[in-house]
């Protein structure tokens, strides 16, 4: 990234969830498959730096909402600028055979990822489908 800035790949994914849209830290938590500490964690590290702000928020003052700053926007952008360079980069050095390969191999773990989300949505709230 511009300036030598490091980015941790979860506070890239963090970054990249709240360019979406703003969530409260247990929606950003499910978003990225931490428990809440770790969350907490990473929050704290992301406002340190100034890339992500806490706010009440208006509906439900208990809750408090993450959103990205001005900073932390241009800091998302400039990292996913990278490694989009990094992985087309990568791709040219691929023949089409393995380009193919590389395409249909992630269309699986889409479909994976998919199903694996259908199949937690329809699980009881306190079910864990891996005991």
């Amino acid at each position: 990234m511009p300036g030598g800035e490091q980015i941790a790949t979860t506070q890239f994914l963090a970054l990249r969830a709240l360019a979406v849209r703003e969530r409260t830290a247990s929606e950003l938590a499910g978003s990225l498959g931490v428990r809440l500490p770790t969350l907490t964690q990473l929050a704290d590290g992301l406002v340190s730096r100034g890339w992500i702000d806490r706010h009440d928020d208006p509906v439900d003052r208990r809750r408090v909402r993450l959103a990205l700053t001005e900073a932390g926007t241009d800091v998302y952008r400039s990292a996913r600028e990278c490694a989009e360079d990094r992985m087309s980069h990568l791709v040219e050095h691929l023949n089409p055979r393995e380009r193919r390969s590389l395409i249909e191999g992630l269309e699986a773990l889409r479909a994976a990822q998919i199903a694996i989300r259908d199949e937690a949505a329809t699980q009881p709230a306190n079910a864990n489908p891996r005991a």
